[in-house]
This record gives C-alpha cells, sequence and structure tokens, in this order.
C-alpha cells in the first residue's frame, strides 16, 4: 500500500498548539532520501512550499556519533484561502546519521512563536523505505476557537502536501537513474573520507 497516512494531533486546543504526524512508504533506497533532505538544493527541488533556502550554517559536527547540526533559514510559501503566504523561518536542524533522522527546532520566532519536529526515514529494504514526518508549531497570533477545525483541516492538507511531494521526488530519481543519471547529493556524513 502506498497511501499518505496523516493524524491530526493538536488543533490548537491546549496552548496554541498544532500538531500532525505523517507516514508514507516510499520505493527508494532509506539513505538516499536522508541524503537529499539533508542536501539544500535537493531540499527545495522536492518541496513545493520551499521558496528559498536563505542560508545554512554549520554549528557543530560530531564525527563519532554522526551527527550535524545546522542553523537553517527557508523561506516557506503557503496558500491560505486562495491566498499565497509567504514566511521566513530559521530553524536549528540536528542530522542525526545513524538514525537517519533530521529533528529541528525553531530558532527565531516569526510567524511562530514555536516549532519542533522530525524527518525519520526507516529502511524497509533495499530500494524501500518508510517515512515518518512529525511537526509541531505555535502561531504568533492564537486561533479563535471557532477556526480550530480549519486549522486542523489545513496541517493536515500542509503535512500530506510535504508528504506527497517527497513521494513525487522519489519517483523523480528512480526516473532519471533509470535512464543513467546519479545523483550526487551535496550531503556527506559526518567523518566520510568522500570529496
Amino acid at each position: 500500500m502506498r497511501h499518505i497516512q496523516v493524524e491530526i494531533l493538536a488543533r490548537g486546543e491546549e496552548n496554541g498548539v498544532l500538531a500532525a504526524r505523517g507516514t508514507i512508504r516510499v520505493q527508494y533506497n532509506a539513505r538516499r532520501i536522508f541524503e537529499s533532505l539533508c542536501d539544500p538544493e535537493e531540499n527545495k527541488r522536492i518541496f513545493d512550499n520551499c521558496a528559498s533556502v536563505n542560508f545554512r550554517q554549520l554549528i557543530h559536527e560530531d564525527q563519532v556519533k554522526k551527527t550535524r547540526l545546522f542553523e537553517v533559514s527557508k523561506t516557506g510559501q503557503w496558500n491560505l484561502l486562495g491566498i499565497p503566504i509567504n514566511f521566513e523561518s530559521t530553524v536549528l536542524a540536528m542530522e542525526d546519521w545513524k538514525k537517519y533522522e533530521i529533528s529541528f527546532k525553531l530558532k527565531k520566532q516569526g510567524a511562530m512563536k514555536h516549532m519542533s519536529g522530525f524527518w525519520r526515514i526507516v529502511p524497509v529494504s533495499q530500494d524501500e523505505s518508510i517515512v515518518l514526518f512529525y511537526n509541531e508549531a505555535v502561531p504568533f497570533i492564537r486561533i479563535p476557537s471557532i477556526f480550530k477545525v480549519f486549522a486542523g483541516r489545513l496541517i493536515q492538507e500542509m503535512a500530506v502536501s510535504l508528504l506527497e511531494d517527497l513521494r513525487s521526488a522519489s519517483k523523480r530519481w528512480q526516473k532519471e537513474e533509470a535512464e543513467g543519471i546519479r545523483h550526487h547529493f551535496n550531503a556527506i556524513e559526518p567523518g566520510s573520507t568522500e570529496a
């Protein structure tokens, strides 16, 4: 089964927190998916809502634990009731190359007072993976009670959109590889001697 599952965990009822988690099964190698998410340029190509990657700065690298901490600024672009909305967010993103996980948390408030979550890629076989996604946020402006059901639908649509973008990218990679195009993502494991 190749469908996307998204569950809304919070619609702003408690402390204004909006939260969703999602899963998708993808016919692609887990490490390659992880490398693509760690590559800022490929990440921008994957996600339609990423208007720009403003900067990505290495803060810390642990070659033994195989982790890297980056400060990353992106400008996101979403449609809210047909109106395009752009917003910048700066996060601290931890790449864990042993777990194939990227966890993130908001560094600087902007449209959100709080935001955190993770992407985790679980290998099922050499060419199949399960991608897990979790995100929670507290908007800078509190959502009125009458809009909480709408907020839940909006969060679900956003999470589904991200997972669909990743599935589409994996299909594009498969097609390109079948045509002899091999991707060299700009993401190298900490401590690796690759150039």
